[in-house]
């Protein structure tokens, strides 16, 4: 176990929180987001908004499932270290 082990938890920890926050404030922007279906040709202006925002969501749970990874190895690496030396 190392300090920079440590650290590396505590900053994955703050990424992890600001990537949940993300995804709040999108879901959020998502669920007002709202698209009204004519059958008439228009512009795809909120529609394109819509499916932005939705891909952006996408993105951000894909790296926070990496990250939410890289956390529990780290959490376990140093849970590990710490169990070794309490032997």
């Amino acid at each position: 176990m190392t300090k920079e082990q440590l650290k590396g938890l505590s900053a994955l920890e703050r990424g992890i929180n600001s990537k949940l926050d993300d995804l709040e404030r999108l879901r959020s922007l998502a669920e007002r987001t709202t698209t009204l279906i004519t059958g008439m040709p228009r512009g795809g202006g909120q529609q394109d908004r819509y499916n932005s925002i939705i891909c952006r969501i996408w993105a951000i749970e894909k790296e926070l499932d990496a990250d939410i990874d890289a956390y529990v190895d780290t959490h376990k690496a140093i849970s590990d270290a710490l169990n070794r030396l309490r032997a």
